[in-house]
Order: C-alpha cells, then sequence, then structure tokens
C-alpha cells in the first residue's frame, strides 16, 4: 500500500511472488498504490509470468484500503528502508500477521516470529519463504495476528499517540 518507488522493493516482492506460485498457485497479490514505478512493476509481472496473480487496485481511498486489507491473510512489506512503518501497524491492528524487510521501522513494530516475520531486504528467496510458511500454517498466522492486534492497542493507543505527537510539536514549535 503506497507509491511505487524504489524504496517498497515491489520487483523483490514481485520476484518472491513468482518462487511462491511456483509452489502454491493459488495465492494472489494485491498491490494498492500508484507511482513511477507502476508500468516497470506490470511489465515486471507479465515477464515473470505472474501477473495472472497480481492485481493492481490503484490509487484507492483510506476506507477502500482498509476494506481490501480487511480481505486479505497476509500483508506483506517488501521495503528497503522505512522510518517507522505506518503501514505495518495499521495491518496489524486489523489483526493481519505481517511479512516485512528489516528496516528500523519494522523493528520498532513488529515482533520477529510473535506478531509477524522479518526477512532481510532485497531477498525475494527469504520474503517467499515467510510468506509461504504463513500461507500453509492457518493458525499461525491467525496467533500472530491476534498478536499484533494487542500488540499496537497496547503500545499505540490513540490517546497516548496523540499525546506524544503534540509533545513533540509542542517542542519543535518552542525551539
Amino acid at each position: 500500500m503506497g507509491y511505487f518507488n524504489e524504496q517498497k522493493g515491489h520487483k523483490y516482492l514481485l520476484e518472491a511472488m513468482k518462487i511462491i506460485l511456483d509452489e502454491i498457485p493459488q495465492v494472489k497479490l494485491v498491490l494498492v498504490g500508484w507511482g513511477v514505478l507502476e508500468n516497470k512493476l506490470r511489465m515486471k509481472a507479465k515477464e515473470l509470468e505472474i501477473d495472472e496473480n497480481i492485481i493492481f487496485a490503484g490509487k484507492c481511498r483510506r476506507d477502500a484500503v482498509f476494506e481490501i486489507l480487511s480481505i486479505t491473510d497476509i500483508f506483506v512489506l517488501s521495503s528497503l528502508w522505512e522510518g517507522f512503518g505506518l503501514v505495518l501497524g495499521e495491518a496489524m491492528a486489523m489483526a493481519k500477521p505481517v511479512v516485512c524487510t528489516e528496516t528500523d521501522g519494522s523493528k520498532l513494530v513488529v515482533q520477529h516470529n510473535e506478531t509477524g516475520l522479518i526477512v532481510p531486504p532485497k531477498s525475494p528467496h527469504d520474503l517467499a519463504d515467510a510468506v509461504t510458511y504463513l500461507v500453509r500454517s492457518p493458525e499461525r498466522r491467525q496467533r500472530m495476528g491476534l498478536l499484533g492486534k494487542k500488540r499496537i492497542s497496547t503500545l499505540f493507543p490513540p490517546d497516548k499517540f496523540i499525546c506524544q505527537h503534540e509533545a513533540f510539536y509542542k517542542k519543535v514549535l518552542e525551539s
């Protein structure tokens, strides 16, 4: 979900999907977003002969994004770097297990092997292994999703989050 650029590592996700589909041909990937790399990503999906299993949902309203997320089994973020990884928190708040690359942001939000699986960036094989494992482990998926939802509601309750942001902005304005 988001802007299609180099930072998000979508090309590695598509390469991972090729590996996944060789083992589990019914898997679908929904890419929500837009950006400078969209045409290249569409061409890459065709080149890998996986375009039938990739859904480019385009740029969506916020409520539509959450509708799409609600019908997914796993959330995957293949970023090369992330500051905080808000989208991971959003997915976890909806009880979705996550597979993500190791970034500063993902390490703040995701607990490896508890709320999701963290893999090295730029590693289609590791992404594919993690997704395949969760596709084949529905009980583990559900457990990770529930633990992720609990983690987000404990660490980032809306009132605490708002207070922290207000304090940050006050500090910046007073400087």
